[in-house]
């Protein structure tokens, strides 16, 4: 059974999803996560002009551990193609998937996105198990002579932000081509533009025991906000928080 409530107000909206499932926790199902949001919980830092703040749990781990019966359902080559899949990437990062990253992913998941221009950028801090052994996955995966960075060359470098590592990776956006001012070329009129590229900056990183990764202008900025515990506060503060978030 699924219901969903949206509360509008003046100030900000609220959207309430409620999943009721009475099949038991299989297939898709075990994404959801059955523990409850923990009162008062808060980040090292949010900017006070977030356009959203969301908090959630998703259980990943538990979706990726039912994977393989799920793509039993779609038949054995639809199975071992996914098991050499997985393979292939695990070996090419110098990591185990399952054990390096699935089952150090805990469950809660916080994120806020703000603007930048005019674009809506975003932040997601996903709660670890054991920070310190993904500190060392991400270690392996951006070493100097890994795979990944020769593939991404000068698109992936390693940052120092008051201390702080920061793995910063360039995804490309590719803007439209503008056709030309007087038809095709031709027929007499100017060729269209070749497509113009933007390299978007992102990064990823261990901060306060989290997983980190979004917009790298956003990661620098949590990291710095951390630092200072009244800036990192003032949103919890906030009539905006306390009003929709805050539970009474």
């Amino acid at each position: 059974k699924l219901s969903v409530e949206w509360i509008i107000n003046p100030s900000y909206s609220e959207l309430n999803l409620r999943v009721r499932n009475k099949g038991g926790n299989k297939g898709l199902w075990t994404l959801i996560s059955r523990e409850p949001i923990p009162r008062g919980l808060s980040l090292g830092y949010v900017p006070e002009d977030v356009l959203s703040y969301q908090v959630t749990r998703v259980n990943l781990q538990a979706f990726w551990q039912e994977l393989p019966t799920l793509m039993e359902s779609f038949g054995p080559q639809a199975t071992a193609q996914f098991q050499a899949s997985v393979t292939m990437i695990g070996q090419m990062l110098q990591i185990d998937i399952g054990r390096d990253i699935m089952a150090n992913l805990d469950t809660l998941i916080t994120s806020y996105s703000r603007m930048e221009g005019t674009e809506d950028v975003s932040l997601f801090m996903w709660q670890l198990r054991n920070p310190m052994a993904m500190e060392k996955t991400l270690g392996k995966i951006f070493a100097e002579d890994a795979w990944l960075r020769n593939m991404l060359k000068e698109n992936c470098e390693i940052l120092d932000v008051n201390g702080q590592k920061i793995y910063s990776i360039k995804s490309p956006r590719y803007r439209p081509a503008q056709p030309g001012a007087s038809g095709d070329a031709g027929r007499g009129g100017e060729a269209a533009e070749a497509p113009q590229v933007d390299w978007i900056p992102y990064g990823i990183a261990v901060v306060n025991g989290d997983f980190v990764f979004g917009r790298l202008s956003l990661l620098r900025s949590y990291i710095t906000g951390s630092r200072d515990n009244a800036a990192g506060r003032k949103f919890y503060k906030s009539p905006l928080y306390t009003r929709m978030i805050q539970p009474e």
